[in-house]
């Protein structure tokens, strides 16, 4: 005869009760689930368990039990003893299979690196005639790592737009500081996040390339057409950069343009820095873009005691003869005095984030006791 076969029977998997393992960052909340699973019916009737964390990485906020609504009733308690959360169920009828017991709300306190394990402690569990229930528990834990920089992202409100490239320009000229904290405090940016451009410096041409890339026009940042590629990332083209002069009387106002001759550039990105000396000029204004050439300017007549500095941008790029800025003067020296107008180094990019050349020629203020008038000869 043939033997019959044994079955070798299916083992039944061992109910378990377990945390699970959470990667949150400083300063932010973590939600960290509870979960039972493999439970046979008639499942759960009473269940009291404790859940352990490290109060120097993590701090309780809420608890939310049985988020699948499988019980009669529920009660947690995030703040039962120091570094222990107490949760307890009941069901009449018995709960099995796999259902979520709770989600508990943890703001993670501690630093990059720190681990707080998630520790599950049976107190009681039973089914619903009162027979216990051979269970296994599964600790968790919460990691808090370094939150990834979101690059464009300098007021780390989760979102690039043209109030970064803004804020970048403004930085640019002094009117906001740097921070590494995200969010920064209300006067600066986020710096680790300036530098969309590549090129490892915070500048005007990171403004100009998220303006760009809100507007949908392709660059480095944002690279969604492959034609970029073939553009040139240099020019060997000079552009000609100018500060005017002129004549004022003691105590008068004098306005002096900064002009710029593009020779066949596109200025996509501009900023310019100009200094005076502060005991014959003082600034009392700026008109930067007076033609409305370009998408956003911004200047700061108080850079410095002796300097002023501007930015300008534009997603298209200007060309040809510009204006870029117009700067009224007071007068405050003596007849006689004089006070250049130099420009310090300015940063001229195309719209591709090409640097431009720029040939300087510097401005001059005289200060004379009259303003000549000359009158034709009558022959």
């Amino acid at each position: 005869e043939t033997p019959t076969p044994t079955e070798t029977p299916i083992p039944t998997p061992t109910p378990v009760i377990a945390a699970d393992e959470v990667i949150g960052h400083p300063g932010e909340f973590i939600t960290m689930p509870i979960s039972m699973t493999h439970f046979t019916p008639p499942g759960i009737g009473a269940l009291t368990l404790d859940i352990g964390y490290d109060p120097a990485v993590v701090t309780p906020e809420d608890c939310y039990p049985d988020p699948d609504s499988q019980f009669d009733s529920e009660a947690c308690n995030e703040n039962f003893a120091p570094g222990v959360v107490r949760l307890s169920l009941l069901s009449t009828a018995g709960v099995p299979n796999d259902h979520l017991l709770a989600n508990l709300t943890f703001t993670a306190t501690g630093s990059i690196g720190d681990v707080s394990p998630i520790s599950i402690t049976i107190q009681t569990i039973s089914d619903p005639a009162g027979d216990a229930i051979s269970t296994v528990t599964q600790d968790g834990q919460i990691t808090l790592e370094e939150e990834p920089i979101m690059m464009g992202d300098v007021n780390c409100d989760n979102e690039i737009n043209t109030i970064d490239a803004m804020f970048i320009m403004q930085f640019e000229v002094g009117l906001r500081s740097s921070s590494d904290q995200c969010p920064p405090p209300s006067d600066a940016i986020f710096e680790p996040a300036c530098d969309v451009s590549g090129d490892g410096q915070c500048t005007i041409v990171d403004a100009m390339f998220i303006m760009q890339c809100e507007v949908g026009i392709p660059n480095a940042f944002c690279p969604v057409s492959v034609a970029l590629e073939a553009s040139p990332l240099a020019t060997s083209q000079t552009a000609n950069l100018q500060a005017g002069q002129g004549v004022v009387l003691p105590h008068g106002q004098i306005a002096i343009p900064i002009t710029a001759n593009m020779n066949g550039n596109a200025l996509g990105a501009g900023a310019i820095e100009l200094h005076f000396d502060p005991d014959i000029v003082q600034p009392a204004a700026c008109d930067v873009d007076p033609n409305n050439k370009f998408d956003l300017a911004v200047c700061n007549l108080n850079y410095a005691q002796d300097a002023i500095r501007f930015t300008l941008a534009s997603t298209q790029g200007a060309d040809g003869d510009l204006t870029l800025a117009t700067i009224t003067f007071d007068s405050v020296g003596e007849p006689g005095e004089s006070s250049h107008i130099t420009i310090s180094a300015p940063t001229f990019a195309t719209p591709q984030g090409a640097s431009i050349p720029a040939a300087l020629e510097d401005g001059r203020i005289d200060i004379w006791s009259r303003l000549r008038v000359y009158l034709p000869v009558a022959h």
